[in-house]
């Protein structure tokens, strides 16, 4: 058996084919694993996840506030970034007050293969990058940058975050430990942005089935309520969530009702409400 750095060789990963060749010409491909830099990825969906070390992978993200009409740039800066072999999640952006235009690569020189696009109608982006040699970026250094044009008036840090709701997030680093990945949203002022924030529900309107997503700076419990334009309380979810970003997801057979709904979040001295429609 050849052993080796198995990214030393490039190896064919596509065939074209003429109209008139399809028929005569035989191609064969080999499945391969890419992406897996630890080789610890379940693929048949009936695995258990590796144990985590408890760390997070972050990356610094500067808070800003943005306008209708404007191009609204979010560039996952580098933030302790050392002898990482890489790194998967999902980018979750709030879709009613963001359409995404493209991606820019930075200091890790991205391209369309690290990203997912197929789900961007329901506010989501796969993102994944790997390398079999541990790199190492300096603090605040520009890895990549995600573009969008601002559909309404917003602030970055609720409309874009970090989630395993596609592409479980995770990172890996030469020391072969398994990290938790988030963003970190930095103000004006170099100082870290208060953790709370409650996102727009995916998908909105809706008619089966929803997600409310929400961030908390600690664990700590917490309380989504459900209400209509009365102000009846329909559902209420409360439990101790963790730090970090957390999600409930509401099924329609819930709600006895239909139309324009409200959910509220409540946790510590922050609450925060939106509006969601429920399509009948």
């Amino acid at each position: 058996m050849t052993t080796g750095n198995v990214f030393s060789t490039s190896f064919p990963e596509k065939a074209t084919l003429t109209t008139a060749e399809v028929n005569n010409v035989f191609v064969n491909f080999v499945a391969v694993k890419v992406g897996d830099v630890n080789d610890n990825a379940v693929v048949n969906l009936t695995g258990t996840p590796e144990e985590r070390s408890g760390k997070t992978f972050s990356f610094n993200v500067a808070e800003a506030n943005y306008t209708a009409g404007e191009t609204v740039k979010v560039t996952m800066n580098a933030a302790s970034f050392s002898n990482i072999n890489g790194y998967q999640f999902t980018t979750n952006f709030d879709n009613q007050r963001l359409e995404f235009v493209g991606f820019e690569a930075g200091k890790l020189n991205v391209n369309d293969d690290n990203f997912g696009f197929t789900m961007l109608e329901n506010g989501k982006i796969t993102t994944s990058w790997s390398n079999p040699t541990a790199v190492s970026v300096n603090d605040n250094e520009g890895l990549f940058t995600l573009v969008f044009k601002a559909r309404s008036n917003g602030t970055v840090s609720e409309s874009v975050y970090a989630t395993s709701e596609v592409t479980n997030a995770q990172a890996y680093n030469a020391a072969g430990e398994t990290m938790n990945v988030g963003l970190n949203f930095i103000g004006k002022d170099g100082v870290k942005v208060q953790g709370f924030a409650l996102y727009q529900n995916q998908p909105n309107p809706w008619g089966t089935e929803t997600l409310i997503g929400f961030n908390l700076p600690e664990s700590m419990k917490a309380k989504v309520s459900i209400y209509d334009v009365t102000g009846k309380v329909l559902k209420v979810v409360e439990r101790t969530f963790n730090k970090g970003y957390n999600s409930v997801t509401l099924n329609k057979g819930e709600l006895p009702a239909t139309g324009v709904m409200y959910y509220q979040l409540d946790a510590a001295d922050f609450s925060a409400a939106k509006k969601m429609i429920i399509l009948e």
